[in-house]
């Protein structure tokens, strides 16, 4: 039900993580792709989604990937994965955050740039983010700023794996 919602309100479905243990995820480039491979299976299988729009968990600078993040992308792209990191960050999933915190993280950045993409978590961590959602998007809106999914925006990579 929630994945027919997210289809039909214009959203994307992109790939992270069937597993969100970074030790685990990158400890070789074939845990890696082993993990990539069910979290694929399970979505094409369960609900009929391909998807061509991936984010690693921590970002392709992650320290996990120990400075090996353009080959990574690289492996990716080679299955037709468009890669996606973020250049502004709600801080939604570290610490214990509040409403106002969030929405200031967001409001710091997301003004800087011409075409924001704005990281923001769904979990049991980030259980305020839904909360400050209201707000920060009436916000950026009012700046002239108009919402589209990652299907509809240019690959986006931090600057060091580029």
């Amino acid at each position: 039900e929630v994945m027919d919602r997210i289809g039909q309100e214009g959203h994307a479905i992109g790939l992270h993580a069937n597993v969100h243990v970074y030790e685990k995820l990158y400890a070789s480039k074939n845990s890696f792709l082993s993990d990539y491979e069910c979290l694929y299976k399970k979505i094409k299988e369960q609900y009929g989604i391909e998807t061509a729009l991936f984010r690693f968990p921590g970002g392709s600078a992650c320290t996990y990937l120990n400075g090996n993040g353009k080959e990574y992308i690289q492996i990716m792209h080679e299955r037709g994965f468009y890669c996606f990191d973020w250049n502004v960050s709600g801080e939604d999933s570290v610490g214990s955050p509040e409403v106002a915190s969030i929405q200031e993280h967001v409001f710091k950045d997301v003004f800087r740039y011409e075409e924001p993409i704005v990281l923001l978590h769904d979990s049991s961590v980030a259980s305020k983010t839904v909360d400050a959602l209201p707000q920060i998007l009436e916000k950026i809106s009012a700046q002239g700023y108009v919402f589209e999914s990652l299907e509809h925006v240019e690959e986006y990579i931090f600057p060091a794996n580029r």
